[in-house]
This record gives C-alpha cells, sequence and structure tokens, in this order.
C-alpha cells in the first residue's frame, strides 16, 4: 500500500514523497533533492531530531505514513565505514571466516571497494581477482572468455551493472557504522574485451588517483582538507585571473543630454581613464535653480523594470526571510514601556536638527512628456 512522507529542507521548503514499504530512505533523500533543486551529497535526513539510516527501507525504519523528515547538513569529511566483504567460494578457502574485513570513508565508490580488497593489504595479504574475471564459453576449457560481473548484495539490495558501482557508500545510505556485503558472481554475455574496454571508459578517471597513491593503507585515509593542502603545497602557483592587476576603472558615463547632442564626437573620444573622468565632471551651474541633468522621454511604452526576466528563486523564502520574520515576531510580542515626556522631547529636537543639517536636496521632476530633469 503507498502512503506518504514529508521532507522539509532548511529554508523550510517542504515536498511530499510518495513510498511504498520496499522504498530505501536513500531514494526518498535523493528525490526530494531533486524536487528542492539540492545536491543529495550534502544531506542527511532527520525525524524528531535523531538521524535516520538510509540504508533501510521504509517498511523496517519505524516511520509512520504521513511522517515530516527534517533535511540537515551533512559533515564536510567524510566518516569511516567498516566493510565486510563475504568472499563466495573458492576463494573463501583461505580467508578466515569467508570474510575480509576493512574501514573505508563513506565516500569511496563501490568499484574502489573492490579494487582495494583485490589489493593484498586490503585482502588479508592475498591478491584476489573481483573485478576481471572470465570464464571459457567452451566445455572443455577452449573457446571465447566472457566476463563474470560481481554481484553485491547489501541488505537485499542487488548491485550488478558499472553504474551501480560507481555510486559512493554514502549515495547507498551508509554513512557510519558496519556494512556487510554479499560477493557473488554472475557470467554475462559479454566478452572480456570489451567489458575491459568498458571498465576503462567507466572508470579511467576513478583509477588514475588510485594507481598514485597504492601505497597509502586503505583504511587510513586523509581527510579532503588536508590532501588539497598537499597538492596545494607541491604544485607551484600558476598566474590565474585573479592574479593579475585588477583593470583601471571603468570611465563614468556621460549624461543622456550630451549623449545625445554630440554622437560622433563620443566615437573619436580616446578611452583614456583621466580624460574621460575628467570630462564626465558635471559643470557647476550658475543659476542655483537651474536644472543639472535632463533626460530624454524613453523610447519603449514599457517600463525597463517590467522586461527584466524573473527568476523562479527571487519568489522563494530564503533562511534569512524567516528568521527575519520570527524575530519580528518575538520582538512585536515582547512588552514595551511607553516613552516619557522628556524623552519624545529629545526624539523631536533630534529630528529637527537632522532636518536642520540638510543644506541641499537632489530633486528629480518628471515632466507629462516623459522627460524629467534634476
Amino acid at each position: 500500500m503507498a502512503s506518504h512522507v514529508v521532507v522539509i529542507a532548511t529554508d523550510l521548503r517542504r515536498t511530499t514523497i510518495k513510498v511504498t514499504p520496499g522504498t530505501y530512505l536513500v531514494d526518498v533523500l535523493q528525490e526530494a533533492c531533486k524536487k528542492l533543486n539540492l545536491s543529495s551529497d550534502k544531506y542527511l535526513i532527520k525525524h524528531k531530531q535523531k538521524q535516520v539510516d538510509l540504508s533501510v527501507p521504509f517498511r523496517t525504519s519505524g516511520l509512520l505514513p504521513g511522517a515530516k523528515l527534517e533535511l540537515v547538513q551533512k559533515a564536510n569529511t567524510p566518516s569511516a565505514v567498516q566493510i565486510a566483504l563475504q568472499v563466495p567460494h573458492p576463494e573463501a578457502k583461505d580467508i578466515p571466516g569467508g570474510r575480509l574485513i576493512r574501514k573505508f570513508p563513506s565516500d569511496l565508490t563501490l568499484w574502489k571497494v573492490l579494487r582495494q580488497f583485490e589489493s593484498g593489504e586490503a585482502g588479508a595479504g592475498r591478491n584476489l581477482n573481483l573485478t576481471a574475471r572470465g570464464v571459457a564459453s567452451g566445455t572443455s576449457g577452449s573457446g571465447q572468455l566472457f566476463y563474470e560481473t560481481p554481484v553485491l548484495n547489501i541488505m537485499g539490495r542487488e548491485l550488478a551493472t558499472f553504474a551501480d558501482f560507481q555510486k559512493t557508500l554514502s549515495q547507498l545510505g551508509h554513512n557510519s557504522g558496519n556494512v556487510l556485503i554479499r560477493l557473488s558472481f554472475r557470467t554475462t554475455s559479454q566478452t572480456l574485451y570489451e567489458a575491459m574496454e568498458q571498465i576503462s571508459q567507466f572508470f579511467k578517471e576513478t583509477e588514475e588517483p588510485a594507481g598514485a597513491n597504492s601505497t597509502s593503507r586503505p583504511g587510513d585515509y586523509r581527510p579532503p582538507e588536508q590532501a588539497e593542502d598537499a597538492v596545494m603545497a607541491d604544485t607551484a602557483p600558476a598566474p590565474t585571473a585573479d592574479d593579475a592587476p585588477a583593470p583601471p576603472p571603468a570611465p563614468a558615463a556621460p549624461s543622456p543630454a550630451a549623449a545625445v547632442a554630440s554622437p560622433s564626437a563620443t566615437e573619436h573620444q580616446p578611452q583614456s581613464g583621466a580624460t574621460s573622468a575628467g570630462e564626465a565632471e558635471k559643470p557647476t551651474p550658475t543659476d542655483r535653480y537651474q536644472p543639472v541633468t535632463v533626460f530624454l522621454a524613453p523610447a519603449g511604452t514599457t517600463p525597463a523594470a517590467a522586461l527584466a526576466p524573473a527568476e523562479e528563486g527571487d519568489f522563494t523564502p530564503t533562511v534569512a526571510h524567516a528568521q527575519l520574520h520570527q524575530a519580528r515576531l518575538q520582538e512585536s510580542s515582547r512588552a514595551k514601556r511607553l516613552p516619557s515626556d522628556r524623552e519624545l522631547e529629545e526624539r523631536a529636537a533630534a529630528q529637527e536638527a537632522r532636518i536642520a543639517a540638510i543644506k541641499s536636496a537632489l530633486v528629480k521632476v518628471r515632466f507629462p512628456d516623459n522627460t524629467s530633469s534634476e
């Protein structure tokens, strides 16, 4: 029977997600972030101030239909997840209990996890072949080799495609704790040569950094901040656009009246900053009531502000708007003391002093023909 849950973002936006008893909560997180235009890799789900296990289906999560779930930001540093890989026979003969146990960061992909278990250090000193297996097509052992793909079963969820192996542990809902992965193999109709080419295309970018750091321990990883600092220390700083000297400020635009009066002179005017700035200075009028600038009437009938495109995000309230509204409500609910006569006199005197300090004011007048002057 289908039901729904309500997911509330950090900016108080909410969306309704339909779920079934077999829907995994990590899929609920991804669908909610997709509707709210957020990145699912940066958020977790909490229910009543308790973090929800994203790796379990809705049936075993203990959530009721219509439950309100909150999105909270995830820590930037990946957490450690202990992986227990259940290896099938005959590979499990020399492995105690048939399981390889190792800790990995939560942002590591499943393919990298398998590659780490293949290595001798993560594989308890044994070199295993988990990702490049081939079986002969004929019963006699000769013939074309077909690819035998690894099949991972994680809490009843089967992952057997290259696209699935590109997912990280965090994307599957495993951000901490212990995870049991049951490994099996399935023969495909794809040849081993074709599979190796496809693997090189899928995991070309992911295998290069793994090969460069092959001497590091799989369970001892550095946070992303330390890795970035090390790379920046080894690499010489290259000149960028930000390091280039700032260009000189653009010359101030002349008044519309001057631009209309002498268009040809403006075209042949040199682009010198000092000259343009000097010519753009407004002349001091001899008559104090003489208008300084005259603006021509606009050519179109539609105001320029109405022509600007409006984005959907402009009408969506943010966290700052909610905090400001809440602060105003709290301020209005507090009891305030009425000002005394002396305080009222001081306020009136301060207001008169501010008005008396004003020596001049800029006034802009719009005429019936839509021309204006200031």
